[in-house]
């Protein structure tokens, strides 16, 4: 588990990773807006928990499979700033030319559990590498996970239909 100091005048929020790995589908509550994230991400969705399948950090990376990791804001009350959250990962080639190593987006932080993942929707996602998310929190980093990702033989296309 990785933690952090308190968010009083000025220090970091306190914030714990108390799960990761393989996550099943979970109710959709609707787009992240736009105003948490970066320009590059469209689909960007807030979700109810979803279920812990497995805790892992080897990934198999295959179409429909979500990754990510839970974490828990430690202080009473929420965050003056949100916080932000970077998925780094080996390059990611659209169908449209453009490509990235990097994605981002910001949440806002108050108390209870969290969630941070990414879902292999789209078959020019399933890259192999490592991925590491990095929580941070006015451009510290507070919490940090870093998974491995392997390719499935049988790895397929596409979902039909976005995880959820």
């Amino acid at each position: 588990m990785l933690a952090a100091g308190r968010c009083l005048a000025g220090e970091l929020p306190s914030v714990t990773i108390v799960a990761y790995g393989l996550y099943g589908a979970s109710a959709p509550l609707g787009p992240l807006p736009a105003f948490y994230r970066q320009d590059t991400l469209e689909r960007v969705q807030m979700t109810e928990l979803p279920p812990l399948l497995e805790e892992t950090e080897g990934i198999v990376a295959r179409a429909c499979t979500r990754f990510g990791l839970e974490f828990r804001a430690d202080d009473a009350g929420p965050a003056p700033e949100p916080l932000t959250i970077r998925v780094d990962h080996p390059r990611l080639q659209q169908p449209d030319g453009s490509a990235s190593t990097s994605d981002s987006f910001a949440v806002p932080l108050g108390p209870g559990l969290h969630y941070a993942g990414f879902d292999f929707d789209a078959p020019w996602e399933l890259v192999p590498g490592d991925w590491i998310f990095t929580l941070s929190y006015r451009g510290r980093t507070i919490a940090e996970k870093r998974f491995t990702v392997t390719l499935a033989p049988d790895a397929g296309g596409g979902c039909s239909k976005p995880i959820s």
